[in-house]
C-alpha cells in the first residue's frame, strides 16, 4: 500500500513512523500484521523586515534595499532550517548601520536560520 502525506497550508511533511521507509513521501507499507502509522508535519515560517513581510527576493526602503536569498516559497514562508542571506544596499545619502535579529547583526551580508517566525530590523544612518 502507498501512503502520501499532504500537509496543509503553513506546514511541511517531516517524517513517518511505522512504514517501510519513514524518510520518503510518498511511502509504502507492507501489511503483514496490524500496524500503527504516524505522520509528522512541521511548521513553515515567515520573515518580516522593518514591518514588511518578505514575499520575494527584494525589499525597498527610502534608506536602501535588501536582497533576500533564497526568497520564500510560493506561500510566502520558509521550511524549518532554511538558511537565508540578507544583503543591504544603502541608498544615496545613507549608510547601513546594522541588523537586529540575524545571526550576525554587524555583518553585511548576514544570515538567518529559519527556526521560527523572524522579525528583523535593519537600521541606516543618514549622511549630512
Amino acid at each position: 500500500m502507498t501512503l502520501t502525506a499532504k500537509p496543509g497550508s503553513g506546514s511541511d511533511w517531516k517524517s513517518w513512523t511505522g512504514t517501510d521507509d519513514d524518510t520518503v513521501n510518498p511511502t509504502t507499507v507492507t501489511m503483514s500484521k496490524d500496524k500503527k502509522i504516524q505522520v509528522t508535519f512541521e511548521s513553515r515560517f515567515s520573515m518580516i523586515i522593518n514591518n514588511q513581510l518578505v514575499i520575494g527576493s527584494y525589499l525597498q526602503f527610502t534608506e536602501g534595499s535588501i536582497t533576500v536569498t533564497p526568497p520564500p516559497e510560493g506561500d510566502g514562508k520558509y521550511a524549518n532550517g532554511t538558511e537565508v542571506t540578507l544583503t543591504v544596499q544603502a541608498a544615496n545619502g545613507y549608510d547601513w548601520k546594522g541588523w537586529l535579529g540575524t545571526s550576525s547583526d554587524t555583518s553585511n551580508p548576514s544570515k538567518v536560520i529559519m527556526s521560527g517566525n523572524k522579525n528583523i530590523t535593519v537600521t541606516f544612518n543618514q549622511r549630512f
